[in-house]
């Protein structure tokens, strides 16, 4: 692990809307604010570490191009619109509950009580680090809950937030579902079918009538307008309701799923609203401008083979990644300083004033101006009215000593995003929440 060089009250996040701006060349702040490592951000730059502000750009606006796209069903593979249709209502009313999250790092579930479609009770609940290896299913199956201290209980309904890529269907009770795919065996080392979650779950337990819900972590946690997952990966998704195209506004099988959306008449589509969906974004998939391929291409010559050619700007601003991007930047720059992972960035971006500092700043910063153009994009595409979007991921919620979302916000201002454009909610335990609400019919940010 780095050690971060003793720097008396230095910090690093002092001046930090001046030092981004300076770093991207955004107009409007007095760079002399800010010394300027030249040498570090010239070598930087030349290596693909450093983008300027064109660079961010022209990110939001293949963002929008492709989101543009994959709504019309026209997809280039590197932004999805992928729909899911959501449980209308609590796949379970009165009863036992269970929720299972498979995360990037870590496994948890929990056993509750619902009446009346809301949980009142938590009746256990335990967490742990995953293992490599570990399956899902074979977890589920192993904690699938019977007793809860002397209390024998029947589980009426399982649900499951999972960080992989599922391919979202309908259950039998009308209940989301998901598939994995062909990309979400070797997650965490596990091996998986390619099978509907629900029905293995049902099988593995040996109980066909079980009511079953899962959906990847998005779109388990989207309230509001939606979600934003910045973390070890990255993705959005959207969050609304359906509603009839008018033959004036879009062409037939194209959808709004923002009810207060105004067609191309100015005629609002209140009123038309219809089922509920979301839809997910994979937009941890998104590609890179050319000034940052031959980076992408040596990040990728260290990452196991099933990692490599594709997430381009998961390599540049996931937290999963930023620890490469810096012993590489610290090789080009002959520095000694290697790191493991994000917090070992963090502790150096905000307490180290030399150039190993520096080489984590620019990162961080970089990885907010991604994840600020991709916001961009989503808001403009949504119609430039506000949203609120769920946040969720170690960056998000704690990177650079929790200045992250800050730093995103900045960013979106440096794109002319309003103040209040897009709020990013980071409630407390969102994984589980996601999970149960998937069971419930909804994210209940108040729950314990």
């Amino acid at each position: 692990m780095a050690e971060p060089r003793p720097s008396g009250k230095f910090k690093g996040s002092e001046n930090l809307r001046t030092r981004m701006h300076t770093l991207v060349g955004a107009p409007g702040v007095d760079s002399a604010a800010v010394p300027v490592l030249s040498r570090v951000h010239s070598t930087l730059r030349l290596g693909g570490f450093n983008p300027d502000l064109d660079f961010y750009k022209q990110v939001r606006t293949d963002m929008l191009q492709g989101l543009r796209s994959a709504q019309k069903g026209n997809g280039n593979g590197s932004v999805s619109f992928i729909r899911h249709d959501l449980t209308p209502e609590p796949i379970v009313t009165n009863g036992i509950g269970q929720a299972f999250v498979y995360g990037g790092t870590g496994y948890d579930h929990s056993t509750f009580e619902v009446r009346d479609g809301q949980i009142v009770e938590e009746l256990r609940r335990e967490s742990r680090p995953l293992e490599p290896g570990e399956n899902i299913i074979d977890l589920i199956t192993q904690d699938h809950t019977t007793r809860v201290g002397r209390r024998k209980v029947r589980v009426q309904a399982i649900s499951g937030n999972i960080a992989q890529e599922l391919i979202p269907g309908t259950g039998p009770y009308g209940e989301l579902d998901g598939t994995p795919t062909a990309r979400s065996a070797g997650v965490k080392g596990q091996t998986i079918k390619e099978r509907p979650m629900g029905d293995m779950v049902r099988e593995s337990l040996g109980r066909p009538e079980l009511r079953v819900t899962f959906g990847n972590d998005t779109i388990a946690i989207a309230g509001f307008d939606g979600a934003v997952i910045y973390g070890t990966g990255m993705n959005d998704a959207l969050i609304g309701r359906e509603t009839q195209p008018s033959e004036h506004s879009r062409p037939p099988g194209i959808y709004d799923f923002r009810a207060d959306l105004y067609d191309i008449q100015g005629v609002t589509l209140d009123g038309q609203a219809g089922k509920r969906i979301a839809v997910n974004l994979e937009s941890g998939a998104q590609e890179m401008p050319q000034y940052a391929k031959p980076l992408i291409a040596k990040i990728d010559a260290l990452l196991p083979e099933n990692e490599q050619g594709k997430h381009e700007i998961e390599k540049l601003a996931a937290g999963g990644y930023l620890a490469v991007n810096f012993n590489l930047a610290a090789e080009a720059l002959r520095i000694n300083t290697r790191i493991k992972d994000g917090g070992d960035l963090s502790a150096l971006a905000e307490s180290d004033p030399g150039d190993a500092g520096e080489i984590a700043r620019v990162l961080l910063i970089r990885s907010a101006m991604l994840q600020a153009a991709q916001l961009a994009a989503v808001y403009e595409f949504m119609g430039g009215k506000p949203l609120t979007l769920v946040g969720d991921g170690s960056l998000i919620t704690k990177g650079w000593d929790g200045h992250m979302k800050e730093m995103v916000q900045d960013g979106l201002k440096i794109f002319g995003v309003p103040e209040g454009g897009v709020t990013l909610e980071t409630p407390d335990d969102v994984t589980m929440k996601g999970a149960r609400g998937l069971l419930t019919g909804s994210i209940d940010l108040a729950a314990a």
